[in-house]
């Protein structure tokens, strides 16, 4: 599946099903992305979100309670 993905792509995609893991959701929504891409910190994407204040570990905070609320609206 991965054959057409940059290297670069490729680590993004696996941070972002580590996210997902550990964050005990039950796929990869784009928040797992978002925090693969500020992960990576070497592609001007992660650069420009740093510039604007925004970091991984607040916005994971952040997104695994969302991504938790939207598992447990999922299941009702």
């Amino acid at each position: 599946m991965f054959e057409r993905f940059t290297e670069k792509a490729i680590n993004i995609i696996s941070m972002a099903q580590k996210e997902a893991a550990d964050s005990k959701t039950f796929k990869i929504y784009p928040e797992h992305i978002l925090l693969g891409v500020l992960e990576t910190k070497s592609n001007i994407c992660s650069r420009l979100l740093a510039y604007g204040g925004m970091n991984a570990d607040d916005f994971r905070a952040v997104s695994y309670t969302h991504l938790r609320a939207h598992e447990t609206l999922r299941h009702l």
